[in-house]
């Protein structure tokens, strides 16, 4: 999509002032940003601040369906992190979003536990002990895994 949220939403920037930075600076700098050239750090930064969400939501859901641990900027996960920490009156007002991020979160679980299967086949054959569920995955995978669970709890 070539807009921009300001142009979907009817929204005229403000001029920044020169002392604004951070967050805020980027948010504001991504509201001008057609919505066809925000990168996964973008979609996982404006997601998690809640923002353009309804507009964001079929392109950050198409990136996660194809990768669901992909890293936005600051770990594997994090896009998907953002995106189920939305309220849940998001979720009930998009249905068909919920739908497809529930299908995400079983697809990431599927991945997790492959290479949880993996680790323990590996650590068996390397030194003759098995593995146990803890210990197979690493902590930012486990983080993951309490993420989608928990999504898929509500």
């Amino acid at each position: 999509m070539a807009k921009t949220l300001n142009q979907i939403e009817g929204r005229v920037p403000q001029p920044m002032p020169p002392e604004v930075k951070g967050l805020m600076a980027n948010v504001e700098r991504l509201m001008d940003t057609p919505i066809d050239q925000f990168n996964v750090g973008d979609l996982r930064l404006m997601i998690g601040q809640n923002v353009g969400t309804e507009h964001l939501m079929p392109r950050a859901l198409g990136v996660l369906e194809s990768n669901p641990l992909v890293c936005g900027t600051f770990f594997p996960g994090d896009l998907l992190k953002a995106t189920f920490r939305l309220p849940a009156t998001y979720w009930t007002q998009h249905p068909m979003h919920f739908e497809r991020a529930l299908a995400i979160a079983h697809q990431a679980l599927d991945i997790l536990e492959a290479r949880c299967a993996r680790s323990k086949a590996r650590f068996y054959k390397r030194y003759g002990v098995r593995l146990d569920d803890e210990a197979c995955l690493k902590r930012e995978e486990r983080d993951i895994q309490r993420w989608c669970l928990d999504f898929l709890d509500q």
